[in-house]
């Protein structure tokens, strides 16, 4: 059913306004959450309350985060590929909205009470704003490999290669793999990114064994023809569909 909602048309020709419509809805919360926090968690006086205020103050706050979001250009990016560019974005849109909101502020009869609130609202917008990128990003991840029977793959090279690779064989949904974790002489039982090293290259045999590996990728741009052929003979005696990375520049090499 998921998969069916993100390959609608809908879905494909108004994403930007749904990606908007959740943001604002994020600032929104985060600023209603921040005046909470200001007031000890109490419960308004709605007796007391200024309406025609709040609902200036709102209608200010959503036009200018839009604004914000509108020069940084948040939603032309792809949430399934959230990383540091598109942190950089929201970061600074979010910033940039504090600015404006907090000059508002002190130019106008504002209570300073609000200038907390406008710090505190800019900064949990941001947290939030990011963590539902990521949840989403995990959950395309997921709904990916529960729709799709993938391959068994390792990755021998747990350098800057082997990264690369990773990122790629993750991000890239053509690949159809299912990384179960890294080869390296050097390396074994670090950590690269949530993945372990598994072993040698003379602990492919038992690798694949143990995993079921169907195919495996080479990313050592940096070995000697002979270190290559030498473990891509340990692949093929095993049966593996095995690319190779030329370099870093050329992602995949077939074999």
């Amino acid at each position: 059913m998921s998969s069916k909602l993100f390959k609608n048309p809908i879905y494909k020709y108004h994403r930007e306004l749904l990606l908007w419509g959740i943001d604002i809805f994020i600032v929104l919360v985060s600023f209603f959450l921040a005046y909470w926090i200001k007031i000890d968690f109490e419960i308004p006086d709605f007796d007391y309350f200024n309406f025609p205020k709040a609902i200036l103050s709102i209608t200010t706050l959503v036009f200018v985060y839009s604004v914000s979001f509108r020069l940084f250009r948040i939603h032309k990016s792809l949430w399934k590929y959230i990383g540091q560019v598109e942190a950089y974005r929201i970061g600074m849109s979010v910033l940039c909205s504090s600015v404006v909101l907090l000059v508002c502020v002190l130019v106008s009869h504002i209570e300073r009470f609000y200038l907390g609130i406008v710090v505190t609202g800019g900064l949990l917008s941001t947290l939030m704003m990011f963590n539902v990128r990521l949840i989403y990003r995990t959950y395309r991840k997921h709904l990916n490999r529960s729709e799709v029977a993938k391959r068994n793959a390792l990755i021998i090279g747990a350098g800057d290669g082997g990264y690369l690779m990773l990122k790629e064989l993750t991000q890239n949904e053509k690949y159809n793999v299912n990384v179960v974790g890294f080869i390296d002489d050097k390396k074994i039982g670090s950590v690269i990114s949530g993945y372990k090293v598994l072993g040698d290259t003379y602990d492919i045999p038992s690798a694949v064994s143990k995993y079921d590996v169907q195919c495996a990728f080479i990313a050592i741009p940096s070995a000697d023809k002979e270190n290559i052929r030498r473990i891509y003979d340990i692949c093929q005696s095993v049966k593996l569909e095995t690319k190779i990375m030329k370099d870093t520049h050329d992602i995949l090499d077939d074999s």
